[in-house]
Parts: C-alpha cells; structure tokens; sequence
C-alpha cells in the first residue's frame, strides 16, 4: 500500500491542516484572548453586568470594545490567510504524491512489460 499517496503508514508528509472551528467557536477562540466580554456566551449577560454603569466608564468600555473587534478582524485575516496557505500547501503536497505514486506504477508495468518482451 505504499503507492497509496493518501496512506496512513508514515511515509506521507502530506498531512492536512486542522479543520477550522465554525463560527462561534472561532470567534470565541479569537476573543477571549482580546475582551472576554465579546466572547458570545457573555453578551447576553453584559446589560445586567453593567446596569450601574456611569456614562463615562459606558464610553470607555464602547471605546475599548471598537478596539478589540478591529484586533479580532485582524487576527480573523491572520487565521485564515495561515489556513489557507497550509490547504495550498497540503493540496499541493497531495498532488505531488499521486503523481509520483501513478509514474512508479507505469514504470513497474513498463519494466513488467519488458521483462516480458525480452523473455519472448
């Protein structure tokens, strides 16, 4: 099964890259590094959490909330261009390796075919 460039016996490098986590969980995987709050399983709780809030410390906290989703937009183009890259490269590694794996074929059935000839 070693001409199987998709075998699962250590001889093939190309290994995909993980499967992004959808939607919310990427999301949340992203934020919570930049404002726990924005994680979605806080935003139902920030009325309450910040019902006594003064107007000033309510325009800081709006302040700091644009930041972190421009930092959350900037990591979310980091993570993609990073997976997207690494589907090109294991796409191209792939490729490779079944054509490497269909030229050793022919070349086996092509001295095959030979031997053959020769022994006629």
């Amino acid at each position: 099964m070693a001409d199987d460039p998709l075998a699962d016996d250590g001889t093939n490098p190309a290994q995909p890259p993980p499967v992004p986590p959808v939607g919310t969980v990427l999301y949340d995987e992203l934020m919570s590094g930049i404002e726990p709050d924005l994680v979605t399983g806080q935003l139902p709780l920030l009325v309450e959490k910040y019902k006594d809030e003064s107007s000033e410390r309510r325009q800081e906290r709006v302040e700091r909330y644009k930041k972190a989703f421009m930092e959350y937009e900037k990591q979310f183009r980091a993570y993609a261009q990073s997976w997207e890259e690494g589907m090109k490269r294991f796409t191209h590694e792939v490729q490779q390796a079944q054509e490497q794996a269909v030229k050793s074929s022919d070349e086996k059935a092509f001295g095959n075919f030979d031997d053959l000839l020769s022994a006629a």
